[in-house]
C-alpha cells in the first residue's frame, strides 16, 4: 500500500504579475498627468516661487499679483492740466500644500520557509500603495480644476452652446463637431492667444466620439493606423489639441461624456518633503533613518522614514511560534504637495482659461 506515499498538491514560490496579475492594477490619471505636463511645459509660477515653495517647510508661501485694470482709452481726447490718477492694485496669493502619506510594516521572518518572499512582499505593497496614491491625486487634481472653472458667461460664448452648473452643454448630434468650436470659445474669450494646443482632460467615455471624429483623415487618433473615409473628414479640428483621460472625469447626469478644456500653463504642481528628509541618510543609533525616494507610478520624491525595532507579533497566524522578540520594519512616506490654478481677480465677471464640456445623452 503506498496511500501514505502520493503525492500531495504541489505549490511553487509566489510570482508576482501571473494569476493575480488583475488584482492590483493601474488606471487612468489623465488630470494628475496634465498638471504635472503643464507644470514641465510652461510653468505657472516663476523660479523664485518654486524656489519659496521648495525652502518654506511651514512658512506661508504668499505669490504677488497685479489685478487687471480694466483700462478704457478715450476716443477724441482733449488734453487737460489735470494730474493722471489711475494706479494698479497688488494683491499676495497665499499658496498652500496638502500633505499626503502611507506606511506598512515587514517582518522579516515571517518570509522564512514561505511561498512569499520578502522582496515580492514589500514591491507588492509599494505598488499597492502607489497606485492608491495616484488615484487620490488624480481626485484632487480634479476637484482644483472644478474650482477654477470659468463662471462668467456672455451672450458671445453661449451662442456656441448653453451652459449649466459652469458645464457647457453639448446636444449629441453636435459631439463629434465639438473640436471645432473649442479653440473658437477660447479665443472669443481672448485665451490662447500663442496657438498653443489645447489641454483636454476628459472621461474615458470620450474616447469613441473622438475616433468618430478623425474617421477619414486616413490614420487612427491613438494608434496611427490606417483607417477607410467613413464620413466628411473632420480630423483637421483635433489638430490643436492635446488629451489625457481620467476614470475619476465622471460625466454628470443626464451626460455621457465629460472633458475639461484647458489652456497651457494654467496647471501647476510641486511637492517638497521635510528638513529632515532632505539632509540625506541621518541615521541614528537606534534604528531609525531618514531619506528621500522616488516613489514610483506617481514619479514623486517623497520622504521615507525607515524605522527598524524589536516587537513580539508571535501571535500572528503566520509567524513562527518563536517571534516573542523579533525584527519588525516600518516604512514611513509622506510628501506636501501644492497646486496652483490661474488667478482671476474678479471670477464673476472675468473669464478663466478653464473651460468645462458636457455632452448630454442621445
Amino acid at each position: 500500500m503506498f496511500d501514505e506515499t502520493i503525492r500531495q498538491e504541489l505549490r511553487s514560490r509566489y510570482q508576482s504579475g501571473y494569476l493575480d496579475r488583475n488584482e492590483e492594477r493601474g488606471t487612468k490619471t489623465g488630470a494628475f498627468e496634465e498638471f504635472k505636463n503643464q507644470t514641465r511645459r510652461k510653468p505657472l509660477i516663476s523660479a523664485a516661487d518654486s524656489a519659496n515653495i521648495e525652502q518654506g517647510n511651514g512658512n506661508t508661501v504668499a505669490i504677488p499679483v497685479i489685478d487687471n485694470n480694466n483700462i478704457t482709452i478715450t476716443k477724441g481726447y482733449a488734453r487737460t492740466c489735470a494730474l493722471q490718477t489711475s494706479d494698479n492694485t497688488s494683491r499676495l496669493v497665499n499658496v498652500t500644500g496638502v500633505r499626503y502619506g502611507f506606511g506598512f510594516d515587514m517582518k522579516p521572518t515571517k518570509y522564512y520557509d514561505n511561498l512569499v518572499g520578502y522582496m515580492e512582499d514589500l514591491q507588492l505593497k509599494i505598488t499597492q500603495r502607489a497606485n492608491a496614491f495616484d488615484k487620490t491625486l488624480d481626485s484632487d487634481c480634479i476637484a482644483d480644476i472644478e474650482g477654477a472653472l470659468n463662471q462668467y458667461w456672455t451672450a458671445e460664448v453661449l451662442n456656441y452652446y448653453p451652459q449649466l452648473g459652469n458645464f457647457m452643454q453639448v446636444p449629441d448630434t453636435e459631439k463629434d463637431k465639438i473640436y471645432n468650436k473649442i479653440e473658437t470659445i477660447m479665443e472669443q474669450m481672448d485665451f490662447n492667444s500663442d496657438n498653443s494646443p489645447i489641454s483636454i482632460i476628459a472621461s474615458t467615455s470620450h474616447k469613441p466620439t473622438l475616433r468618430d471624429t478623425q474617421a477619414g483623415n486616413g490614420y487612427n487618433l491613438f494608434t496611427g493606423v490606417s483607417l477607410a473615409a467613413t464620413e466628411a473628414d473632420r480630423a483637421y479640428t483635433l489638430n490643436d489639441y492635446r488629451w489625457n483621460f481620467s476614470n475619476r472625469v465622471t460625466p454628470e447626469t443626464g451626460s455621457t461624456e465629460k472633458l475639461y478644456a484647458i489652456q497651457d500653463g494654467s496647471l501647476y504642481m510641486q511637492n517638497r518633503n521635510d528638513i529632515i528628509f532632505k539632509n540625506g541618510g541621518d541615521k541614528v543609533n537606534d534604528g531609525k533613518l531618514w531619506m528621500t525616494m522616488n516613489y514610483p507610478v506617481v514619479e514623486l520624491e517623497m520622504g521615507l522614514f525607515y524605522q527598524r525595532d524589536c516587537a513580539d507579533y508571535s501571535a500572528d497566524l503566520d509567524a513562527p511560534s518563536e517571534s516573542t522578540a523579533d525584527i519588525v520594519e516600518s516604512f514611513e512616506f509622506s510628501t506636501e504637495v501644492f497646486r496652483v490654478t490661474p488667478y482671476n481677480s474678479d471670477p464673476a465677471n472675468r473669464y478663466n482659461p478653464i473651460l468645462g464640456f458636457s455632452i448630454l445623452n442621445p
